[in-house]
């Protein structure tokens, strides 16, 4: 009798941990929700997948550990295990993952936004060249540059004609 009381004591102390890993799983995906903005259909989408996987692996763990038999207290436990988590471990968790991983984070979009700069020059490049004899390959609408800032120039000067005559009027 004492073995089994010992053993359910375990299955208590195992689903406090399972509860808080689970937790920790979730924080996560808040920390990659934090660094890289998501719509809502792939937060959903995050969401679906965890609860997916949380549910499987606590159905197996618990076939694995229990027999098959739900306990409440087993899930009083992950409860717990959870709460405790979430008041103890996850602020802290959440803010030193982000400031460790915010720099690195930073250094590869500077390098992403250097990148597509060099691509989109060298598509505007081969516009330019390919507007001499036709149809840019890249743009429905292409203009080169000398004729977006000769409508601007035009634009312009129809504001500065208009200004012109109201002053005239007074």
């Amino acid at each position: 009798m004492e073995s089994y009381i010992h053993y359910e004591f375990l299955l208590l102390i195992q689903s406090v941990y399972t509860g808080a890993a689970l937790l920790l799983c979730y924080s996560c995906l808040l920390i990659l929700r934090r660094l890289l903005p998501h719509s809502r259909l792939g937060v959903m989408a995050e969401d679906l997948i965890y609860w997916l996987f949380a549910g499987c692996f606590l159905s197996v763990r618990l076939y694995d550990k229990n027999q098959g038999i739900l306990r409440l207290f087993l899930a009083a436990g992950l409860l717990f295990g959870a709460f405790a988590a979430k008041k103890l471990i996850e602020p802290v968790f959440i803010s030193l993952t982000v400031k460790i991983l915010e720099y690195p984070l930073k250094i590869v979009k500077i390098l992403i936004k250097r990148l597509l700069f060099w691509a989109e020059r060298c598509k505007i490049s081969v516009c330019e060249f390919a507007s001499r004899w036709g149809k840019c390959p890249f743009r429905k609408n292409f203009h080169t540059h000398a004729n977006k800032n000769a409508k601007r120039s035009w634009q312009f000067g129809r504001v500065r004609q208009k200004e012109t005559k109201k002053e005239n009027r007074i």
